[in-house]
């Protein structure tokens, strides 16, 4: 449900993938963020969703309900840039 709200409400690329073990639940929600400027226009990597998508979905429900997040990121993103958010 959630998956179809962001397609049809937000129009922003989304992927959702969540596991359950029975004990332990884990997800990770992958989303292509508005770009805001003319240089991300400028420099914008047409194929970073679907790459990320690929990669994502190939992430097993075993290591979203064992693995820490940021184990998870490298193990997926180790190629890429990625930037975390400062926990709250």
């Amino acid at each position: 449900c959630l998956a179809h709200y962001q397609q049809q409400s937000v129009q922003i690329p989304t992927l959702i993938n969540l596991a359950c073990d029975g004990e332990q639940a884990g997800g990770i929600v992958l989303q292509l963020l508005p770009r805001t400027t003319e240089e991300e226009y400028e420099t914008v990597d047409n194929d970073l969703f679907p790459r990320l998508k690929i990669l994502t979905k190939t992430l097993k429900a075993e290591e979203l309900t064992t693995l820490p997040a940021d184990e998870i990121l490298y193990r997926l993103y180790h190629e890429e840039d990625v930037v975390t958010a400062e926990p709250m």
